[in-house]
């Protein structure tokens, strides 16, 4: 009986890491959309910083892996510069590899 908590235990807790993870990608590439919008002019300044404060929120979350917390920094760091589309384009695919490595290490 303790083993079969334990290992339920185990796998909540895993799962909760991996939604977690997927929402922090979610909201980065929420706030990077809002950061560099297609339509200059289209996302109010309310909006960038509404989506930058639901970013730096879920990216702070204590059951995030390292990995992924690291790469969600950079990420939002890059954003914040506003500068270089293609850096914060490469900084998302870098936060997308650690949250899928994520997912391949709890199996």
């Amino acid at each position: 009986m303790r083993a079969v908590f334990r290992l339920t235990l185990r796998r909540n807790t895993t799962l909760r890491s991996q939604r977690t993870a997927d929402a922090v990608l979610m909201a980065v590439a929420l706030y990077r959309a809002a950061g560099f919008p297609i339509v200059a002019g289209s996302v109010s300044a309310e909006e960038q910083q509404a989506r930058r404060t639901v970013a730096y929120r879920m990216s702070a979350y204590d059951s995030l892996p390292r990995q992924v917390r690291m790469s969600a920094a950079e990420a939002l760091e890059v954003i914040d510069d506003g500068q270089e589309v293609e850096a914060a384009r490469t900084t998302l695919q870098a936060l997308t590899m650690a949250v899928y490595d994520c997912r391949l290490r709890s199996r």
